[in-house]
């Protein structure tokens, strides 16, 4: 049985479609055959650039399918036309903006069929984002009410002169997790122009000043603490997590893998040529899942 077989076994996976500005948008959804949980909650993941549902399923060794296994509903939404979303960059050439395509509605639309729907019995929205989907989410956390904690994986803070996502001062902090490697070929550990396949994507802060970023949004002005990663997994090369915390204010949590590459870190899948080295010392999911807990 292959590798994505046994990953679904258990789950139900179907295509829901829903019209946003006339466009008709579509996602994937997977959801527990057999278990519904009390506190059922939606997780929205975000594939990165020119990807699908599919692809990030497998990039993140079917990980983030274990919300579903829980009895949690998970929405993988498609880009417009495969391509990029329109992100918070004001560099990103997509489809989506040339046709005027707005992803932030989409994404609400998306959420809505479940938390308006009495029979799907979701309260909540949660949303991860790959790359490219990373950048997504920084729109969506930054204008819109909708998502209770975000995890940016790949994805750091545009530089000021780059950030097309326009913050609503009305809307309150929520957790973050940031999850990167300091060798990403992609986007740069320590800022700068982010590029794929020699295509420059614009410039993009470090990844300690977008960490800061969203401490300062949640209003945490104290050190963060500091814990090393131990090595473990196939590839053994540990890490950093930096917890910013503070009595009435959202947590930032935010991991720094050693030597990793444009990945998300998880215990199955390892590097490739174009994406850099893999690093399976944490999980990604596990960690977002325990900071949803914790909040």
């Amino acid at each position: 049985m292959s590798t994505r077989r046994r990953a679904e076994e258990g789950l139900v996976l179907a295509n829901r479609t829903v019209v946003v500005g006339g466009h008709e948008r579509q996602w994937v959804e997977v959801t527990s055959a057999t278990r519904r949980a009390a506190d059922r909650r939606l997780l929205i993941a975000a594939h990165g650039s020119n990807q699908t549902p599919r692809l990030l399923r497998s990039l993140s060794g079917y990980t983030l399918d274990d919300w579903a296994r829980a009895g949690h509903v998970v929405a993988y939404p498609r880009s417009w036309r495969g391509g990029l979303w329109n992100d918070a960059r004001t560099s990103t050439p997509s489809r989506a903006r040339a046709d005027g395509v707005d992803d932030v509605a989409f994404i609400q639309a998306l959420a809505h069929q479940y938390l308006d729907s009495a029979a799907e019995g979701v309260n909540q929205a949660y949303g991860i984002g790959y790359s490219n989907g990373g950048q997504l989410l920084i729109r969506v956390v930054l204008e819109t009410p909708l998502l209770s904690a975000a995890g940016l994986v790949s994805a750091t803070m545009p530089a000021s002169d780059n950030l097309l996502a326009a913050p609503d001062p009305d809307v309150a902090a929520i957790p973050m997790m940031l999850v990167h490697g300091t060798k990403d070929p992609i986007v740069p550990f320590q800022g700068g122009m982010a590029s794929a396949l020699g295509r420059p994507r614009g410039l993009m802060r470090s990844f300690d000043d977008s960490v800061a970023f969203w401490a300062q949004r949640a209003g945490i002005t104290m050190q963060p603490q500091v814990q090393s990663i131990p090595p473990d997994g196939p590839h053994r090369a540990g890490g950093q997590r930096l917890a910013f915390t503070a009595e009435g204010h959202s947590p930032v949590i935010a991991y720094a893998m050693t030597d990793g590459g444009h990945l998300i870190p998880n215990r199955r899948q390892a590097g490739s040529f174009l994406m850099g080295r893999g690093n399976h010392s944490i999980d990604t999911m596990t960690e977002f899942t325990r900071l949803v807990d914790r909040s």
